[in-house]
């Protein structure tokens, strides 16, 4: 154990503080209107309505210092065995970088089975995908990163 002290910069913990509760706000409201347009929806000709049933949330918040740190490949999530604890259901990932470029890199690659699908890590933009179907990564990024990401689960039914 070390005996230098501990510095808090308690601006910059009232800004993450904001940040997380703006990143909340639009990720509930967002899912919100999602939930509404799956249940409009028509799967395969059937009267069978879709919606997220989510009632957890998990939240992470992502610092990459721009060293070109990056993130492999991977799913969020992976189909739960019958009678087994519910898995995330859905991913949703709040970028908070007021100075993204390009040549910062830190961009979000989605896996898509058409080829890949290049997501920028800008400012107030919101992704929102399910957990269980979507492989992702984090390529390099050459300068500080941010996002919140949260994942949302279903109720459980085993308490």
């Amino acid at each position: 154990m070390s005996d230098m002290p501990i510095v808090v910069d308690y601006a910059a913990l009232e800004e993450a503080a904001s940040t997380i509760q703006t990143a909340s706000r639009t990720i509930e409201e967002k899912l919100s209107e999602l939930d509404g347009q799956l249940k409009k929806i028509d799967w395969e000709g059937n009267d069978r309505q879709a919606y997220l049933a989510v009632d957890r949330m998990e939240v992470q918040i992502a610092r990459y210092p721009g060293d070109g740190a990056a993130y492999d490949r991977h799913r969020d999530a992976f189909v739960a065995l019958p009678g087994a604890r519910p898995n995330r259901r859905v991913t949703a990932i709040y970028y908070a970088n007021p100075a993204w470029t390009p040549e910062a890199g830190g961009v979000l690659r989605l896996h898509d089975p058409e080829g890949p699908v290049d997501v920028a890590p800008v400012l107030d933009r919101l992704l929102v995908f399910l957990s269980e179907r979507i492989d992702h990564e984090v390529l390099p990024t050459l300068a500080p990163r941010c996002a919140v990401t949260a994942w949302f689960r279903p109720r459980d039914p085993l308490g």
